[in-house]
């Protein structure tokens, strides 16, 4: 179920989405055109914790997030390629 919440951090209306499996932070910004940056702030250590094979708590600003869920198969491919080939370059 998602939620649409204030991020305590930026103070901005974000909708949170569980997730889980080997989504990489870079490929996911690629599709969103987001900064890592402002990426970050939002989702601190998405990276290390999907790497644990555990779920995360994706926030993303509000017109993102269907980005996020229309080329969540997408970014998990090309997160996948990353972690598997670390000179993939797409």
């Amino acid at each position: 179920m998602m939620a649409t919440v204030k991020d305590a951090v930026t103070h901005k209306d974000v909708k949170v989405q569980t997730i889980s499996g080997r989504y990489n932070s870079k490929a996911i910004i690629k599709y969103l055109e987001m900064s890592l940056e402002e990426f970050n702030s939002l989702n601190p250590s998405m990276d290390k914790v999907l790497a644990s094979n555990s779920t995360y708590q994706l926030k993303l600003p509000l017109e993102k997030m269907d980005v996020f869920l229309s080329k969540k198969n997408e970014m998990l491919n090309e997160s996948i390629q990353m972690l598997i080939n670390p000179e993939y370059r797409n």
